[in-house]
């Protein structure tokens, strides 16, 4: 076993779950932002299961999106280990990192809020939000779905567009049979 290898890989293990961790607590905050006048936490505690399965939707698909982005920080991180960078650099690598996961979080909430916001106004014969509030679970269910979809979509584009900001290593040239 290498121990370079499993230096790195539990780093990556532990900044994942961190990352988790906020990524979960920032999403059900800005849930509570998207969803306003509705105190989201008095209807759980009201046990209002569509209000639950609006917000886990939420998490789901926001947690399908920053996992996108997660990949090229953490492999960044990986290659400025490995690249032997002093303790400095390679903190001020993972602080890059940390704004560049604060952007994808606050692009991935923006644009649910706005998937949500505009699937809610070509659905004029229904307020979705009011049903949930009510607790009607299809209704719960069926928005649900709609933004994990919206999630599933968005995740590979805002990889792409985000992926400009994180910092790769140049290759001069490569080599290849010798030549």
């Amino acid at each position: 076993m290498n121990a370079n290898t499993i230096l790195l890989s539990l780093v990556g293990f532990v900044l994942s779950g961190l990352v988790a961790i906020l990524v979960a607590y920032f999403s059900m905050w800005a849930f509570g932002v998207m969803v306003r006048p509705i105190n989201y936490i008095d209807e759980l505690k009201k046990k209002n299961v569509g209000m639950g399965i609006l917000m886990a939707s939420v998490l789901v698909a926001n947690g399908l999106i920053l996992k996108q982005v997660l990949f090229p920080f953490l492999s960044c991180i990986r290659s400025s280990m490995q690249q032997g960078l002093s303790t400095t650099e390679i903190a001020k690598v993972i602080g890059y990192g940390v704004g560049y996961i604060a952007l994808a979080q606050c692009a991935a909430m923006g644009s649910l809020f706005v998937g949500m916001s505009l699937f809610a106004r070509l659905t004029r014969g229904i307020n979705e939000l009011e049903e949930i509030r009510a607790n009607n679970i299809a209704v719960a269910v069926t928005h649900g779905a709609v933004i994990i979809v919206i999630g599933l979509f968005l995740a590979d584009g805002l990889s792409g567009l985000l992926a400009a900001f994180v910092p790769s290593p140049s290759f001069d040239s490569i080599r290849t049979f010798g030549k």
